[in-house]
């Protein structure tokens, strides 16, 4: 009888893993279309800001092919080093894991077919589009593709999409970001110096390893309009992770509007805040109004305290949370691991499986957060 009773719960356990595992969902359609380019609104752009640019498709070699088979990242490097303006050419190219490395007071555009492809490497760390120590620089329809399915190696988590550090007035226009080993965007700090400026508008990012975009020092960020779904693979498999490093990062005047996380195998914002505090507790100003999750294990995750620098000043400042929507969460909104803070935490127009949230609910799970207590909140 007792080897039936063990036969049954290991069936039950192997039932529940299998439940667990992570099912890649489609896109509909009415979200797609808002975020797909056209070719009328890319000849708009391109009559308004990319007169006298120059086609890329000039350096590369004789004979080129329009496959995207061959490497030619030397090529297009070259390009973009001796222009200010210029149009990607009109075809898919492959690049390598240095990718390209653009520069300050230019703008480049993605035409209708234009794509780069990471080529499949084994390193633990690589960039398709770097920005690092740059100022004023516009980016129109990327369409970029990582090698997460082609991969030669195992270990490593830092194959980016965009890599961002040390970068002032950058501007991001319907990107289309898949498929790397890492984050497809990562947004961050260098020689002490943190992102300033940056704004990401109707990007689509779809099916990558670590996070959909990883913020970890920025001061007036604007992430609009925009789709991050199908995250997984390795932690924290995060649509949008605000994920500080050390006491030296900041976040401030951060502002995610209007977005939408899809079935993101952990969630669909992560806030771990932790590492911030410090001998100096630095204030955070994040706002996320409009946001809307699908599918994730869950919506929103607070990550106030997982035992670093328990014994150092804790945080403060202001997170808001308003006009939200969750459907098919295990959980909506959960702090997790946290301890007391000096964070004003507002939440207003909550809505979890199209059902709004009472005041009496926000008012207890606030109190939970402020208080340092683990806590939940869905819709019973």
């Amino acid at each position: 009888m007792r080897l039936i009773v063990i036969f049954i719960v290991c069936i039950i356990g192997i039932s529940y893993n299998a439940q667990k595992k992570f099912s890649y969902k489609n896109i509909d359609e009415h979200n797609l279309k808002k975020l797909r380019k056209n070719q009328h609104e890319i000849d708009s752009i391109k009559s308004r800001h990319f007169k006298g640019a120059v086609d890329l498709t000039s350096y590369l070699p004789a004979n080129y092919s329009r496959k995207g088979n061959i490497d030619y990242t030397r090529y297009l490097q070259n390009g973009i080093d001796k222009n200010s303006i210029v149009l990607m050419p009109n075809f898919p190219i492959l690049v390598n894991y240095l990718g390209l490395t653009l520069k300050s007071n230019s703008k480049i555009m993605f035409q209708g077919s234009s794509k780069l492809i990471v080529r499949a490497n084994n390193e633990e760390l690589y960039h398709c589009i770097k920005i690092e120590g740059v100022k004023n620089l516009e980016v129109y329809f990327a369409n970029i593709e990582g090698d997460r399915h082609t991969h030669k190696g195992e270990t490593g988590e830092w194959g980016m999409g965009f890599f961002i550090r040390h970068a002032e007035n950058i501007k991001i226009y319907k990107p289309i970001i898949k498929a790397f080993w890492g984050d497809g965007i990562y947004i961050g700090r260098d020689k002490g110096i943190v992102s300033n400026r940056i704004t990401i508008e109707k990007a689509l990012i779809d099916d990558n390893r670590r996070n959909g975009i990883s913020v970890i020092a920025c001061k007036n960020l604007l992430i609009s309009n925009s789709l991050i779904s199908n995250t997984n693979g390795t932690s924290p498999e995060f649509g949008i992770d605000l994920e500080p490093n050390t006491n030296t990062d900041i976040l401030d005047n951060i502002l995610l509007a209007n977005n939408t996380t899809y079935n993101n195998n952990k969630g669909g914002i992560l806030l771990a805040l932790d590492y911030l505090k410090g001998k100096e507790a630095k204030p955070i100003n994040i706002k996320v109004v409009g946001h809307a999750d699908n599918y994730s294990e869950r919506g929103i995750e607070f990550a106030i305290d997982r035992g670093y620098n328990s014994s150092l000043l804790t945080l403060k400042g202001e997170i808001s949370i308003s006009d939200s929507r969750f459907n098919e969460n295990t959980s909506s909104i959960l702090t997790n691991e946290s301890l007391k803070s000096k964070i004003d935490l507002k939440l207003d127009n909550i809505y979890i499986n199209n059902s709004k949230l009472n005041n009496i609910k926000i008012k207890s799970f606030i109190d939970n957060f402020v208080n340092g207590k683990e806590s939940t909140l869905n819709y019973d």
